[in-house]
């Protein structure tokens, strides 16, 4: 096992022994659902679609985000003292929760300026901002000795040694946030989408580097074992824009057609946001269902102008009821 395949072996142990099963919470929404023989490609959002998520969606800014989380994820990556009097721990967990909002807002203002319309960040960069920011900070409790290993790191073993601690206390936080775990029936609603309706399959999703990970935590595979076309993948911090920037859908649009001859309108997306998945998707012409199976993500967006009489052609409350639509008995 090489350095990469056994630090993220390591991730995804720690990535399980921060989650637990959550159920989805019924929305009370009838599903809309008929056949349609022309559909030769689905393509997935991730959280709040394939996987339940407490906080209703990948968790970087929302305002689910807590000073527990941040100061309990500092805590068990060394860089504050343990058994810290609350207080002292609070403060510590708020300055980080400031810093980490303020980093990310400076990011997006930036990339906005260089006229990226739905901008992403690399969260292991921001992390590492706000670790420099916690060095300024004269709290007792923070463990300056344990930032400038993170240095040295850098300056001995290079930038990827560094990488590797901040990327732990990324997970360390962001599962404490956002609980995650597979919806009901995903693994064998993929598996019956590519062996019986032979259809192929992809992903547009906000993600970070650990959503690929978390897959493979809770499935004991990675992504490709569950059908997923490599060439189908559009991760938002991969490509440094979020939905529903129309750039990630025009560029999957792009590949589906010059990669297998698949069309739009033979294409299928299922999301749980009629922001950022429906309106985007139907945009560019394709095929749209949305997921309502959880009250937790369910995103109607009705206060939205442009989501105001935007309608999805297709509603399930359960991933099995795509083989109702893809013709494949279930």
């Amino acid at each position: 096992m090489d350095r990469i395949q056994s630090h993220n072996s390591e991730l995804i142990t720690l990535i399980n022994s921060l989650s637990a099963p959550i159920t989805p919470i019924d929305t009370g929404i009838k599903e809309k659902v008929k056949r349609d023989k022309n559909i030769r490609a689905v393509i997935f959002d991730v959280y709040g679609t394939m996987f339940v998520s407490g906080s209703g969606d990948i968790g970087i800014a929302k305002q689910t985000s807590n000073s527990r989380a941040a100061a309990s994820a500092l805590e068990s990556e060394g860089l504050i003292e343990k058994n810290l009097d609350s207080n002292i721990k609070e403060a510590i967990g708020n300055h980080t929760l400031e810093f980490l909002h303020t980093e990310i807002e400076k990011s997006h203002m930036e990339k906005r300026e260089g006229g990226i319309d739905y901008p992403e960040v690399d969260i292991v960069e921001i992390w590492e901002r706000v670790v420099e920011k916690l060095r300024e900070l004269k709290i007792p409790g923070i463990k300056y000795d344990k930032i400038e290993e993170y240095d040295h790191l850098a300056s001995t073993i290079g930038d990827t040694g560094k990488r590797k601690l901040l990327e732990r206390i990324v997970i360390q936080y962001e599962f404490r946030v956002n609980h995650t775990w597979p919806m009901p029936g995903l693994e064998e609603t993929l598996n019956n989408l590519i062996k019986g309706a032979k259809l192929k399959l992809g992903i547009i999703s906000n993600a970070q580097f650990f959503t690929p990970l978390m897959i493979e935590a809770f499935t004991k595979r990675p992504i490709e074992g569950l059908g997923f076309d490599s060439r189908l993948i559009l991760w938002s911090y991969i490509e440094g824009i979020a939905k529903p920037s129309r750039v990630l859908f025009n560029k999957m649009s792009n590949r589906l057609t010059k990669i297998y001859g698949i069309l739009p309108s033979e294409t299928l997306y299922v999301g749980n946001d009629m922001l950022n998945d429906i309106l985007p998707a139907k945009a560019l012409n394709f095929k749209t269902c949305l997921f309502a199976g959880d009250t937790r993500s369910l995103r109607l967006r009705e206060e939205r102008e442009e989501c105001r009489g935007l309608k999805p052609d297709f509603v399930i409350t359960e991933l099995k009821s795509l083989l109702n639509i893809t013709c494949q008995i279930p």
